[in-house]
């Protein structure tokens, strides 16, 4: 009950705030120029870079013909497991789309594995 009592009082506070900037011309300045002040570093600062991003969904014939074995050569067990089990629990029913996934994210997973193999974190 006191919940809902206090659920009230602000909705009525914030309708009330709302009416006084929608009728009073100096609360609106007052909040307006404050409002329209830009969030963040200033516009003059340099953009952050990052390094290029390896090259997204290019298809892999490789892949594509051996699927989840292909991460197995490659020494991608753990997508090897992942690929098969889902494939071994569906009944087959994955095994298009499984496939497809192979063809399109190998380069991109393999490029991974190497780029965290020699890693830090």
């Amino acid at each position: 009950m006191i919940a809902v009592f206090v659920l009230f009082v602000a909705i009525v506070a914030i309708a009330l705030l709302v009416v006084m900037f929608q009728k009073s011309p100096k609360m609106r300045a007052s909040i307006g120029g404050f409002l329209e002040k830009p969030l963040g570093p200033p516009m003059t600062a340099p953009p952050l870079t990052q390094p290029p991003a390896p090259p997204r969904l290019k298809w892999n014939w490789f892949a594509f013909l051996l699927g989840p074995l292909w991460y197995l050569f490659h020494g991608l067990w753990v997508h090897f497991i992942l690929l098969a089990g889902m494939l071994v629990l569906s009944g087959g029913l994955l095994l298009p789309f499984i496939w497809l996934y192979c063809a399109l994210k190998a380069d991109e997973d393999l490029f991974e594995h190497r780029l965290t193999r020699f890693s830090a974190y």
